[in-house]
């Protein structure tokens, strides 16, 4: 089939959450290698929606994970709620107005105008798709999912809507009619979505997308297990997401250097003259902000260095050769992490998918979570080369190293074209 009759696919994303981008980035390198003749687009929603309000929204959202997480954790549980196409209409009541009789508009109060999302998306996505009924549309996140799900519904339009999970438990509001294929990471999550009522049939268990990257670190943090660990500070790398959002890896070491045992702990290893703990802190998109963090940290028993904004390989490299990670337990990083293999420890969730992920992974017996004292019980468990590679073990157990392309053989698949011929992106 030439370029020119094969349909469009659209990944859309959400540039708010760094890992909805990061899989929408994963997921077109591995169908542009297993198709290079179909054309396949990334759209973030929001920017290509409000270009000029974007930037705006973007500085606001960054503030409220910052100074008021549990709006989002509002917005979750109030999202739930919304259900097969449930959009709620916002009804603007108007004030009753005693007008002169020459003024006065009939059935004035009886009217209740409202707005209608989806009306007013429907000029936008147009635009987006050209005018045209898209071939294909994925969708890695749950909110451009519902946006895409609901001018397809009103509109009346036929075209496949995938929806590609990005966290170990979807969001519940992602349950809907209009979507065709769930992609998710495991069968909870395939029980998840069949419990609310989407059909066994249309839900594949592929894993989590990550860049090639990451499954060829695993490969190198093996070899490196399969040899005594040398002798020195343990060496950590520590993460808050792509905005560089360390609050609360803040906390969490404000807790672990007021425990007295973590004195006895770092005393026989450093023999008071060198640092018990190495921390790399990935500073994202915000490096700033993680220094300012990290200075109001310094201690002796601990060597900080800030790095900037990496690529998926710096990141990988790093996760290959540390001896720890400690995350926010957002879907992606843990997706990479348990795909290296290398032990992690959560910080506090965001309210929402973030608790659903750290729910599951805990309960699992895969990450480890708490406050100062569970973490210096933890830095204790690291230490030791066998139980590293243990951990190593139970984490491959859970992930697939080979998500991208079980996804793209899904999605030919579903498309109707033989998925036989994937190539491989590990290459």
């Amino acid at each position: 089939m030439s370029r020119k009759t094969k349909e469009s696919l659209f990944i859309v994303t959400s540039g708010f959450g760094d890992g909805h981008r990061r899989v929408a980035e994963v997921l077109a390198l591995a169908l542009r290698r297993a198709d290079p003749e179909r054309p396949v687009r990334i759209v973030d929603l929001y920017a290509t929606l409000t270009p000029r309000l974007y930037p705006l929204a973007l500085r606001g959202y960054l503030l409220t994970l910052r100074r008021a997480p549990e709006l989002l954790g509002a917005t979750y549980a109030w999202s739930a709620r919304i259900r097969r196409g449930a959009f709620p209409r916002i009804r603007l009541r108007l004030p009753k107005l005693d007008l002169p009789v020459h003024l006065h508009v009939p059935g004035l109060h009886e009217r209740t105008p409202s707005l209608r999302p989806s009306a007013a998306l429907a000029h936008a996505f147009a635009t987006i798709f050209d005018g045209r009924t898209p071939g294909t549309v994925v969708a890695t996140a749950p909110v451009p999912l519902l946006l895409v799900g609901e001018w397809k519904r009103r509109q009346g339009l036929s075209f496949p809507l995938v929806y590609l999970a990005t966290d170990f438990i979807p969001h519940l509001v992602v349950a809907r009619e209009e979507v065709d294929l769930y992609l998710v990471a495991h069968d909870e999550a395939k029980a998840r979505l069949a419990a609310l009522g989407v059909a066994p049939e249309r839900i594949r268990v592929t894993g989590i997308p990550v860049h090639p990257a990451f499954v060829r670190a695993s490969s190198v943090r093996s070899k490196r297990l399969a040899r005594s660990r040398k002798a020195g500070p343990l060496c950590l790398l520590v993460a808050g997401g792509g905005w560089g959002l360390v609050a609360g890896a803040e906390a969490l070491v404000r807790d672990l250097l007021a425990s007295p045992r973590f004195f006895s702990a770092a005393d026989p290893r450093s023999g008071g003259s060198t640092p018990f703990l190495r921390m790399l802190v990935l500073g994202g998109k915000n490096p700033d902000a993680a220094q300012k963090s990290v200075d109001r940290l310094s201690h002796p028993a601990i060597a900080w260095k800030v790095l900037p904004y990496l690529d998926p390989g710096q990141v990988a490299a790093l996760l290959a050769t540390a001896d720890g990670f400690l995350t926010k337990p957002g879907g992606i990083s843990l997706a990479e992490a348990l795909t290296v293999g290398i032990p992690a420890f959560l910080l506090p969730p965001l309210p929402g998918p973030e608790e659903e992920n750290a729910r599951f992974l805990t309960e699992a017996g895969l990450v480890g979570s708490g406050g100062g004292e569970q973490l210096l019980d933890w830095l204790r468990g690291i230490s030791d080369p066998k139980l590293q590679r243990e951990t190593a073990a139970r984490q491959h157990g859970v992930v697939s190293p080979h998500a991208a392309e079980r996804v793209v053989r899904e999605l030919l698949g579903f498309l109707g074209e033989s998925g036989q011929n994937v190539r491989r992106t590990q290459r």
